[in-house]
């Protein structure tokens, strides 16, 4: 399964994906449109965007960190895998219609 973006982004419908594999230098992985990128940078990256600027009225931001500072670890898909992280509160984002890119 994967995540179409399509809240403003170019070009619209972006697909991002986790795979459950590793790639050769054994990191996790998940694909952005035609880019395979670690769990790392992603990581790096969500922190970036979180802590780069000041926060504005009604930052989506502030949402976002909510969500994830209310998710738990339960139970996995598979049990000999492990467990995963479950959202409490679901992630809506409420974004104005945006105009098409040129």
């Amino acid at each position: 399964m994967s995540l179409s973006l399509n809240q403003g982004t170019s070009p619209d419908g972006l697909r991002a994906k986790t795979h459950g594999f590793k790639n050769e230098h054994g990191q996790n992985v998940l694909t952005l449109g035609e880019y395979e990128i670690t769990f790392e940078d992603f990581l790096a990256l969500a922190h970036y965007v979180l802590t780069n600027t000041n926060l504005e009225p009604d930052d989506i931001r502030l949402h976002f960190v909510e969500c994830v500072r209310s998710a738990q670890v339960t139970e996995g898909y598979r049990e000999e895998i492990g467990g995963h992280v479950q959202d409490t509160k679901r992630l809506s984002i409420d974004m104005p219609q945006l105009p098409p890119h040129p």
